[in-house]
C-alpha cells in the first residue's frame, strides 16, 4: 500500500529518497530513518516493550 503516516508526524519526500539511496549525511535525514524504524519496530512487537535496558542496569 505504501508509506503512509498518521497525525502530525510528516516525512518530507526528500527525506525518503535520501534514505531510499542509502544518503544519510544530514541530519534530518538521520532522524527520519530513526523515526521509521522506531515505528516499524513497534508495530512488529505489537505495541510491547524491549526489556533488553532493564537486563544491563541502569545507564
Amino acid at each position: 500500500e505504501g508509506f503512509i503516516l498518521g497525525g502530525d508526524k510528516k516525512i518530507p519526500g526528500e527525506h525518503l529518497l535520501a534514505i531510499a539511496a542509502d544518503n544519510l549525511s544530514e541530519s534530518a535525514y538521520l532522524k527520519s530513518a530513526k523515526f521509521i524504524m522506531r515505528q516499524a519496530i513497534d508495530h512488529l512487537l505489537g505495541g510491547r516493550e524491549i526489556k533488553a535496558r532493564s537486563l544491563y542496569g541502569p545507564a
